[in-house]
């Protein structure tokens, strides 16, 4: 059987938590499926319907016929309520975004799988760079994230100069350890490696905290060598107000507060850099294991950034430690409807 090179994972519902959602999502798909017929790359795009709102028409019926596909392939996977509303807080949110990637990682053909939001577009240098094919199964590959503020997509030959020029903000790497800034929005390694550390970590919740990132740390850990691609190979996303960084409220913590004053009065003493690097060590190892400051996402109560961290850290040391991920994950168990797009 023949297998596309590259599978692109979508989650997405027809509705407007970002804002013109659909419009959006078909911007954004034509433009892809343009660059990956210009650049030769045989390809599939996985759009995962996650819990589609009864008022509105499904994805798969909005996009039945979509023009133009050429090496392009075109599958839509339907996730219904029932599976959506066994997550608490289910009426807050319509979607679980990594267990919607998970859901399509899972069932994804390609030899390489990337995550994509539908509502990011990849430079056309990024697409170049993937249309040479010489990606390696050894690496995870990242790229920068550009925020642009724009109203709506212009779908011609000049979007990406548009682009360019609206930008107000770039997630660039630092050089340190993982690159973790909206690690979601460009998530590229085989497909055998997202099977190894079994995806990203799915919350019993609607909101999780930092399930991209430590896949990330996991993908690390199983061995493989992390790049970062740089300048003009890039992902561009429209900013709209839902953003990460908008929902996030977490309390403070009493001890932490103490060690901050501290550290502060005493810094000539703590002034050792090992010295406060063990202490803080510690009051990090001490906040991940009792789940400290309290941390809220759309009202709901996730695990704070110190728990993230802890298992984050260890799934690097200890080899993807890929127990801590389900065995299912990816609504393995289910029996979802699937379209395959035909093109018009």
């Amino acid at each position: 059987m023949s297998y596309p090179y590259l599978s692109i994972v979508i989650p997405c519902r027809n509705d407007e938590y970002a804002g013109n959602m659909l419009e959006k999502l078909l911007a954004s798909l034509t433009i892809l499926i343009a660059q990956l017929n210009r650049y030769s790359i045989s390809s599939e795009i996985i759009i995962v319907d996650w819990n589609p709102p009864k008022e509105r028409k499904t994805l798969s019926e909005e996009l039945v016929n979509f023009p133009h596909l050429g090496l392009c392939s075109l599958r839509v996977i339907e996730v219904g309520a029932s599976f959506h509303n066994n997550f608490f807080g289910s009426d807050k949110k319509g979607i679980v975004g990594c267990v919607a990637l998970n859901t399509g990682i899972r069932r994804a053909k390609g030899l390489f799988v990337t995550s994509k939001m539908a509502d990011t577009y990849f430079s056309g240098e990024l697409m170049a760079f993937i249309g040479k094919q010489s990606l390696s199964p050894d690496c995870v590959y990242r790229a920068d994230r550009l925020s642009v503020d724009i109203d709506s997509t212009p779908i011609n030959k000049n979007w990406q100069q548009i682009f360019e020029k609206k930008v107000t903000y770039r997630g660039v790497y630092n050089g340190n350890g993982p690159h973790l800034k909206a690690c979601g929005d460009f998530f590229l390694m085989t497909k055998v490696s997202w099977f190894k550390i079994r995806g990203f970590h799915e919350p019993k919740s609607v909101i999780g905290l930092g399930e991209d990132g430590e896949a990330l740390y996991a993908a690390i850990g199983i061995g493989l060598t992390q790049i970062c691609l740089l300048g003009k190979l890039c992902v561009f996303k429209i900013q709209h107000s839902n953003g990460h960084a908008s929902r996030i409220a977490s309390k403070k913590v009493g001890l932490l507060q103490v060690f901050q004053k501290l550290s502060y009065k005493y810094r000539s003493i703590l002034g050792f850099l090992y010295v406060r690097s063990i202490v803080t060590f510690f009051f990090r190892l001490i906040l991940g294991l009792f789940n400290l400051p309290r941390t809220k996402i759309h009202g709901l109560q996730v695990r704070s950034h110190y728990r993230w961290y802890l298992i984050a850290l260890f799934r690097l040391k200890f080899g993807g430690a890929r127990f801590l991920g389900r065995k299912d994950w990816g609504l393995s168990y289910a029996d979802l409807k699937e379209t395959n797009i035909k093109e018009q």
